[in-house]
């Protein structure tokens, strides 16, 4: 089956709000494919690789960057296995890290 990015946001029933999380905003949109890519990898999704990587590239993207993200992938991935599988707690100066201090 062949689907298109179109297709694939009608399926999910949100291509509206998509396209507004996707514009470019506090993040440009080359970063904001480029996480995509990531999660898409992380979550073993195929047509979202190829999908937002030609998104990428398509916003900038040169192979020296897509060369470059699994190895950032991977790293973060690590270590998140890691640190759960042991269950390390939070340091406390990174506690509150996720939360806006302003």
């Amino acid at each position: 089956m062949e689907s298109t990015g179109h297709a694939a946001g009608d399926a999910a029933g949100h291509p509206a709000e998509g396209e507004t999380v996707m514009a470019p905003g506090k993040w440009n949109a080359l970063t904001k494919e480029l996480i995509n890519v990531a999660m898409s990898v992380t979550n073993g999704g195929r047509f979202g690789i190829n999908s937002h990587s030609t998104a990428a590239r398509g916003k900038g993207m040169r192979d020296a960057m897509l060369a470059e993200l699994p190895a950032v992938v991977g790293m973060a991935n690590q270590i998140n296995a890691l640190v759960s599988g042991f269950q390390i707690e939070v340091n406390a100066p990174f506690r509150n890290g996720s939360r806006a201090t302003t």
